[in-house]
């Protein structure tokens, strides 16, 4: 799993200086992946994710590289964790009986904590399969609990509004098989992780996050308890802090940094 290894995403400066280059990028990526779900392994998408990525390798971007490297790294570190803590409350509500309600609010508590923690996020989501934490007929519409319109938990932190607030991700959207123009269905961003059980980076899309059109892309994990996926988790990344990351270290490089 990405959250427990150092991902090399060696993406070049003149993938990432061009937006253009930026989105092609991520778009090979996930057409790698895709090719590789059948294989319902981890490491058989982190290997189709890195060969994506190493197709657009330029040795002289090593500075840009690097930098990018480090940024998927650490998301997918903290999706890693945030997986964990939800299966971590999985495994407790199981062993222990614990009440349903004390869980769903633990479970929305850790995926608000990622996303609070971490200014650079523009969302955070959490989603288990139904009736993981309890019986989602008592939870309907029970957005304190991170649960969406039909009790499932669906715990979505984000700044959409400008201010933090949770909006459980809809049922009808874990079913939307709309195709977008990646060729991938709408439900792709949780169908993805769930059904291959590995990491997963959705293709480019734009939101309207506080009035604003941003250009993001989605990266997700499973949940799993004893091997078996319950769920997954994933963060929204604007593209273009990628690209003006690459673009501050093309400018250092030229001033002989």
């Amino acid at each position: 799993m990405f959250g427990n290894t150092s991902i090399r995403t060696r993406i070049t400066a003149l993938s990432l200086i061009s937006m253009t280059g930026l989105i092609g990028a991520i778009t090979l990526i996930n057409i790698q992946q895709n090719a590789a779900a059948g294989s319902q392994t981890a490491l058989a998408s982190r290997q189709a994710i890195e060969r994506a990525i190493e197709g657009r390798l330029e040795s002289a971007a090593a500075a840009q590289a690097i930098q990018i490297e480090k940024i998927f790294s650490d998301k997918y570190a903290t999706l890693g964790q945030l997986s964990i803590n939800l299966s971590g409350i999985k495994t407790v509500s199981d062993t222990y009986s614990t009440a349903p309600d004390l869980s769903r609010f633990a479970a929305d508590d850790a995926v608000k904590s990622t996303f609070t923690n971490d200014s650079s996020l523009l969302g955070v989501w959490g989603i288990l399969e139904r009736n993981e934490l309890g019986n989602d007929n008592d939870f309907i519409n029970a957005t304190k609990y991170g649960s969406n319109d039909k009790g499932r938990f669906a715990s979505y932190w984000n700044r959409s509004t400008g201010t933090v607030t949770n909006a459980p991700t809809d049922e009808s959207m874990m079913y939307d098989e709309t195709l977008g123009e990646s060729g991938l269905p709408f439900n792709y961003f949780y169908t993805c992780p769930v059904q291959s059980g590995a990491a997963c980076l959705a293709p480019p899309f734009t939101a309207n996050l506080g009035g604003q059109d941003i250009l993001m892309t989605t990266l997700s994990l499973p949940v799993k308890k004893n091997g078996v996926v319950t769920g997954a988790v994933g963060v929204d990344l604007a593209l273009t802090d990628l690209q003006n990351l690459a673009l501050t270290a093309k400018k250092s490089v030229q001033r002989g940094r």
